[in-house]
């Protein structure tokens, strides 16, 4: 039987040639990359770059989202206030309203006056109504409301005050600090009552007509009985407005007796 005899000659960095050949073609392990192939990026994560840019996008966007809340919020907050200052003026028309509405004929006294005061350079209303519910046992007796507006005072400027006398048949009962009645006059007795604020920063305008001529021209100045004279009535708050047109009834007080 004949063996073969098999002699491999060794040359110098056949091995190292082997050993690279191999690797490359077991997917390429160990090789060493080239500086010109890039590098997929990995799953598992995000590049500086890809997290700078996906910061600033959603900056972007958080920005206009607050500007556009901040807008929802300003309109809300405006309609809120308009709702309140109509809500005050109305509240103001109301009440003047209904002084006026309960004007009532009393002896010896006019049912309304109306006018500047020039001497305070302020406007004064003084209503003379029946005290209670007209028609009921409450009302005995009558009051004069004397509402006050258009100060020069900046501390009162806007300021609505009210003051009140009230009488039991014709005797005068509001407590007035020990003053003198049968000497007082009415501006003193004014005086000496203490004044309410109704409301502030409110405006008030008044004109007057009579009733028998619509055609008539308004008047900022009047003194009537009930039942002669129609009022026109704005009250306005940070430009919102109220108007009432208002024609008390002529309300009879029979107050003839003394008290």
């Amino acid at each position: 039987m004949e063996h073969a005899l098999s002699i491999n000659v060794w040359e110098p960095g056949e091995g190292r040639r082997s050993r690279l050949d191999a690797s490359s073609r077991r997917g390429g392990h160990g090789a060493r990359p080239s500086p010109l192939r890039r590098r997929r990026p990995s799953p598992l994560g995000f590049t500086i770059v890809e997290l700078i840019v996906g910061m600033s996008v959603t900056s972007i966007a958080l920005l206009g989202v607050y500007a556009m809340f901040q807008r929802v919020l300003d309109v809300e907050a405006d309609v809120t206030g308009r709702q309140e200052r109509r809500a005050v003026a109305n509240m103001v028309a109301d009440h003047m309203d209904a002084a006026l509405r309960r004007c009532a004929n009393v002896p010896g006294i006019a049912a309304l006056e109306a006018g500047p005061d020039e001497s305070a350079g302020t406007y004064v209303l003084i209503c003379t109504g029946i005290a209670g519910e007209t028609g009921s046992d409450s009302a005995m007796g009558f009051e004069r409301l004397r509402y006050e507006w258009g100060f020069s005072d900046p501390d009162r400027a806007g300021t609505l005050e009210l003051r009140r006398l009230t009488y039991a048949g014709t005797r005068l009962i509001t407590p007035l600090g020990g003053l003198d009645l049968q000497e007082a006059d009415d501006e003193v007795l004014w005086q000496a009552a203490l004044p309410v604020t109704i409301a502030r920063h409110v405006s008030v305008s008044m004109q007057f007509r009579p009733v028998s001529d619509p055609e008539a021209e308004w008047r900022g100045r009047w003194s009537a009985a009930a039942g002669e004279f129609q009022v026109l009535l704005r009250v306005s708050m940070g430009g919102e407005a109220v108007r009432r047109l208002i024609v008390p009834a002529a309300n009879a007080a029979a107050m003839e007796g003394g008290g």
